[in-house]
């Protein structure tokens, strides 16, 4: 029998998916094809139309216990996603990662901006998608409040999940020095393996400028669609994904700065369900998030 994807990161788009799944990679029982993360199988239908065998074959010859998968608008798009993934195996784990909605919304704009997808400023950015103003090949990226509107997309994901299925991580905790140990060692429970293990720790997918955007610019657009009859997929993807990070720059940061009466205005798109959402995940989200 070939092997199979049994745990699922599936989101939130800026809320440490990045870090989180390159770092359960490094546990000797995880397999965690470094290509593969943000591969769109579930929700892209010329993908998905290749069958299982196509990205089960990123999985061959492996004698991992976890296959594990990471793609973070599986979340957003929940209501394709979910149900291909049961399809594909309803006994897989999911792990959901959340993040303060209004941080989250502004590491998104960042990180679009930085890809040369977003012109606008944040605020105009932010009105154009209130007065739903976005283009529809504009809302997987752009869509930066409704992203954080997680409680739809968690039930999405219930809806042919058992809870006991699911496993909740907040970006807060899994980048906090002092909670970070904790956080993967319960993930590591929640996926039946021995929780003493050491990680090393480097936050990924930082939104810095690019030091040349020319390059990243060639990078975007090319992505997919250059070099095959050069390099298999897997070289290609690896390659992208370390010229990416290397062209990133640690010293100059894309500025967003939002003051607390802005901060308060964002979060009236939020607060409606803020308490069911704790009670789902198990978690004092207004201590967490600070929303008091």
């Amino acid at each position: 029998m070939k092997p199979k994807i049994n745990t699922f990161i599936v989101g939130a788009q800026k809320a440490g998916t990045s870090s989180l799944y390159d770092w359960l990679g490094q546990h000797p029982a995880i397999w965690a094809p470094p290509e593969i993360k943000d591969y769109h199988f579930f929700t892209e239908n010329q993908l998905y139309q290749e069958g299982e065998d196509h990205i089960n074959n990123f999985y061959k010859q492996q004698n991992a216990s976890i296959n594990l998968y990471a793609s973070v608008n599986y979340l957003y798009f929940y209501d394709v996603a979910a149900k291909r993934i049961y399809d594909y195996n309803p006994n897989a784990k999911i792990i959901i990662c959340l993040r303060n909605p209004v941080d989250r919304a502004v590491s998104a704009y960042k990180y679009v901006y930085r890809v040369m997808r977003e012109t606008y400023s944040f605020d105009e950015a932010i009105s154009r998608e209130i007065q739903n103003n976005l283009k529809k090949e504009e809302r997987a990226d752009k869509t930066y409040i409704e992203h954080g509107k997680y409680l739809e997309q968690i039930r999405g994901y219930l809806h042919y999940f058992n809870k006991k299925q699911i496993h909740f991580v907040f970006f807060e905790e899994l980048v906090d020095p002092d909670k970070q140990d904790e956080v993967m060692k319960n993930i590591l429970l929640f996926l039946g393996l021995d929780p003493h293990f050491s990680f090393h720790y480097a936050h990924k997918n930082v939104s810095g400028q690019p030091r040349w955007k020319w390059l990243n610019y060639f990078l975007r657009k090319n992505e997919t669609i250059n070099f095959k009859w050069l390099l298999p997929y897997k070289i290609r993807k690896r390659l992208y994904r370390w010229v990416e990070e290397w062209n990133i720059s640690s010293s100059k940061k894309i500025e967003v700065n939002i003051n607390e009466t802005k901060r308060k205005e964002l979060w009236v798109y939020f607060e409606d369900e803020i308490e069911e959402l704790a009670s789902i995940t198990g978690k004092d989200l207004r201590t967490l998030w600070q929303t008091h």
